[in-house]
C-alpha cells in the first residue's frame, strides 16, 4: 500500500490559523481519533496532543474529536505500534530508541551529539527537509502500516542520578543508569563508563527509589513532570542527545478519513512544530524550576564526552543502514 500525501507546512508555522488551512469537511457522523503516548498529562508532548485535539475539533466544526491516552495507558512502544498497525490506534509518538526496535534506521538517533543546536534540529526535521522526507519514506515502506506525520522533541536529553554530579565521563563509573531500549544506547553508556540497565519508562521512578538503577536520562521537562527530582537530585546538563519523537499515524486511519486526511496530516505536522516550540522556549524555565525544586544542577564540559564517542558515529550508522541519515545530518 502506497500513500501519497502533501506533508508540507507553510513557513514552518505551528498555528493552523496562520497556515490558512481550509476547514475540514464534516463527516456524516462525528469521528473520534485515538492518540496514545507514555508521558503524563502535564508533559509537553501531552500539551501538544491537546493542542492538536483543539485544532481538529475547530477545523471540523466539532465533527472530529481526539481522545488522548497519556501515561502509557495503552502500553509501551511495541504495543502502541501494534495498535497503529491494526487501526486500533490512530496517532502515537514513539521515541526514536523505542521505534528503532521495529524500524532499525532510527537507531542512529541514539548516537550522541548529532545535532549542533536547536535550529539544526528544527531545520533538519521540518516537513519538506531532505532528512524528514527520507525518514518519511523509511517509515512508509516499513511493514507496520504507518506514516510519519510529524516530529516532536527538539531539546537535549540530560543525565540525572542519586550518586554524584556528573562532571566528566569518569563520574559515570559505577552508576547504574536506566537507558532506552536500544543496543546502541547500551554501547554508548558502557563506552562512557556507566552500567546501562534497560527498564520500562513507567518503572524508572520506582527503580531509582529502590536502587534497581541510580539514575536515568531524558529532557528536563520529563525529569520534572515525572517528579524524578524526588529520587535523583543531581541533574547534569550533558546534552548528549536530542529528543527525537516521531509522530506516527495509522494508514488505516488515513484511508478511513478519505478526503479529509490531508488536512488532518497538516495539523498533525503542525502539532510537531508546536511541540518543538514548547520544548525549546521552555527549556531555560525548566532548568530554573529544577533548581527551585532542590535539584543540584551542573553543566559539565561536553568535549570529553564527545571525544569518547566520536569514533562510534559511522560504525553504528553503518550497522543500521543509516549512513545516509548521518550524511543528511551533516549537510
Amino acid at each position: 500500500m502506497v500513500v501519497s500525501r502533501r506533508f508540507v507546512l507553510a513557513g514552518g508555522t505551528a498555528a493552523a490559523g496562520i497556515l490558512g488551512l481550509p476547514a475540514i469537511r464534516s463527516a456524516q457522523a462525528a469521528t473520534t481519533l485515538r492518540y496514545a503516548h507514555v508521558q503524563p498529562e502535564g508533559h509537553a508532548t501531552n500539551r501538544s496532543a491537546l493542542w492538536l485535539a483543539d485544532q481538529l475539533r475547530d477545523a471540523a466544526g466539532g465533527a472530529l474529536q481526539l481522545q488522548l491516552f497519556p501515561g502509557g495507558q495503552l502500553g509501551g512502544p511495541n504495543e502502541m505500534l501494534d495498535a497503529l498497525q491494526v487501526g486500533d490506534l490512530d496517532f502515537s509518538w514513539i521515541a526514536s530508541a523505542g521505534l528503532a526496535q521495529s524500524i532499525p534506521e532510527f537507531s542512529v538517533f541514539s548516537l550522541s551529539y548529532l545535532f549542533r543546536d536547536d535550529s539544526h534540529f528544527r531545520n533538519s526535521l521540518s516537513a519538506g527537509a531532505p532528512l524528514f522526507e527520507h525518514l518519511r519514506r523509511i517509515v512508509s515502506a516499513s511493514p507496520y502500516d504507518v506514516e510519519l506525520v510529524g516530529m516532536l522533541g527538539g531539546v537535549p536529553r540530560n543525565t540525572y542520578n542519586n550518586v554524584r554530579p556528573i562532571t566528566s565521563p569518569d563520574d559515570l563509573r559505577g552508576v547504574r543508569l536506566r537507558v532506552q531500549p536500544s543496543p546502541v544506547e547500551a554501547r554508548i553508556w558502557s563506552r562512557l563508563g556507566a552500567s546501562p540497565v534497560q527498564l520500562a519508562w513507567t518503572e524508572i521512578y520506582t527503580g531509582m527509589q529502590t536502587g534497581v538503577v541510580n539514575g536515568a536520562e531524558s529532557s528536563i521537562d520529563a525529569y520534572l513532570s515525572n517528579n524524578f527530582n524526588e529520587v535523583a537530585g543531581y541533574l547534569s546538563l550533558t546534552q548528549h542527545q536530542y529528543l527525537v519523537l516521531p509522530l506516527l499515524m495509522s494508514k488505516r486511519s488515513i484511508d478511513r478519513l478519505g478526503d479529509t486526511a490531508d488536512q488532518v496530516i497538516d495539523l498533525a505536522l503542525a502539532s510537531g512544530v508546536h511541540n518543538q516550540e514548547l520544548y525549546q522556549s521552555g527549556n531555560d524555565a525548566s532548568r530554573a524550576e529544577a533548581e527551585q525544586r532542590g535539584a543540584q544542577v551542573n553543566a559539565p564540559d561536553t568535549a570529553p564526552f564527545q571525544e569518547a564517542l566520536a569514533e562510534m558515529l559511522e560504525e553504528e550508522a553503518a550497522r543500521y543502514n543509516a549512513l545516509e541519515i548521518l550524511s543528511l545530518l551533516e549537510a
